[in-house]
């Protein structure tokens, strides 16, 4: 693919939490050397792009973030709705030697707009010599149809924790336990604490179950790049699937 741009453009914080995809189309690809086809975010966005046509999924909406001033580039496509959220696919290129090629599956909650996963990655691709185009468009295809059967997984997970009731002693016992094991940011416990627990002049937002506190995990993080917001739900998934096997 065409290069758009001879030189990089620079983005600023607030820019690279959530960037459009023509900001994005924008970052130049690197020179291939003989080991290394560092593709750029703009041919695996077209790569993407095609997959998604071949599985008959229409894109509704589009999210972007960048890390390392455009190296890394994070994409969300939401595809359809269920249960009250939407499936969404995410995917990820790093044109630094940072992070392979994958694709994931997200659920965003619509109510609160959360976006929750459990962070399986597919098809994950080094961007070698023997990447080539076509081979990008194969990886793209194969890996959305692991995605699209993962939203029945990701989803049967997530409604599977309001099974699992938990008592006002319990929930601040796992709260202090989230923040010791980094699930849950000290500077964050009052927003956290304002969602999951009643007061003399407000209500909870969320119920008392497994559920609930995975909710208001998620909800307190929902506004950072969605780098961020991936790995922080891999920690947040690990930390509620220990609590399941404990209760």
């Amino acid at each position: 693919m065409t290069r758009r741009n001879l030189v990089t453009p620079t983005f600023n914080r607030d820019e690279s939490r959530r960037i459009t995809e023509e900001q994005i189309c924008s970052i130049p690809q690197p020179e291939f050397t003989k080991s290394w086809h560092p593709h750029s975010h703009a041919a695996v966005i077209e790569a993407t792009a095609l997959a998604v046509k071949k599985f008959d999924l229409k894109v509704d909406e589009k999210t972007y973030s960048i890390a390392r001033q455009g190296s890394n580039m994070f994409g969300l496509w939401t595809v359809g709705k269920r249960n009250g959220k939407m499936n969404a696919i995410a995917f990820r290129n790093s044109m630094n030697k940072s992070l392979s090629i994958g694709y994931s599956s997200f659920l965003t909650v619509i109510v609160c707009t959360n976006q929750i996963t459990n962070a399986n990655w597919f098809v994950l691709r080094k961007h070698t010599s023997g990447l080539t185009v076509a081979e990008l468009s194969n990886l793209a295809v194969d890996a959305i149809g692991d995605v699209v059967k993962d939203f029945n997984v990701l989803d049967g997970w997530h409604e599977g924790l309001k099974e699992y009731k938990l008592e006002k002693r319990r929930m601040e016992q796992l709260t202090v336990r989230a923040m010791r094991e980094g699930v849950l940011a000290p500077k964050k416990f009052h927003e956290f604490d304002d969602l999951l627990m009643e007061s003399s002049d407000q209500e909870a937002v969320y119920d008392r179950t497994l559920y609930g506190f995975h909710g208001a995990l998620t909800e307190v993080i929902r506004d950072n790049s969605l780098h961020w917001i991936n790995n922080q739900n891999q920690k947040i998934t690990d930390f509620v699937n220990k609590v399941k096997e404990g209760h």
